[in-house]
């Protein structure tokens, strides 16, 4: 299947955030694009997590600026806790950790902000990270 989202917009506010996580139910592996990307699993209190995600950040911020303004007002979107099968959620953490852990790879990088979307699903309640990369800009 292919990914059943509007991305004329940015996503803003918890509908589209859900919205959002929900069409990564539905698409493929190969539908992750220049402006989306979802992992199952990463817990950013480990190194390993906090590498993962501060990559695909960096990644999302070094888009060229015209190609990035084709979609979602030029932001682009990890999804940590979500893969095309399930909502497999991930540990939320205290913002104020989450910024030092994720400082260790991304140095003074600050153009990103996340937040755990909490999602109802038969098992209870599990939450998605969402990490919103801003636009990038020439230089």
């Amino acid at each position: 299947m292919t990914l059943d989202f509007n991305a004329d917009e940015p996503v803003v506010g918890l509908a589209r955030q859900r919205e959002l996580i929900r069409a990564v139910l539905g698409a493929s592996s190969a539908d992750e694009t220049r402006w989306l990307e979802w992992k199952s699993h990463h817990d950013v209190s480990k190194p390993e997590g906090a590498f993962a995600v501060s990559k695909a950040i960096l990644g999302f911020a070094n888009r060229i600026p015209d190609v990035a303004e084709q979609w979602a007002g030029g932001h682009a979107y990890l999804l940590v806790g979500v893969d095309e099968d399930a909502i497999h959620g991930v540990p939320t953490h205290d913002i104020e950790k989450v910024d030092v852990w994720l400082r260790r790879y991304l140095g003074d990088f600050s153009r990103y902000q996340f937040t755990y979307v909490p999602m109802d699903i038969d098992e209870g309640r599990r939450h998605v990270m969402l990490v919103d990369v801003f636009p990038p800009a020439m230089g």
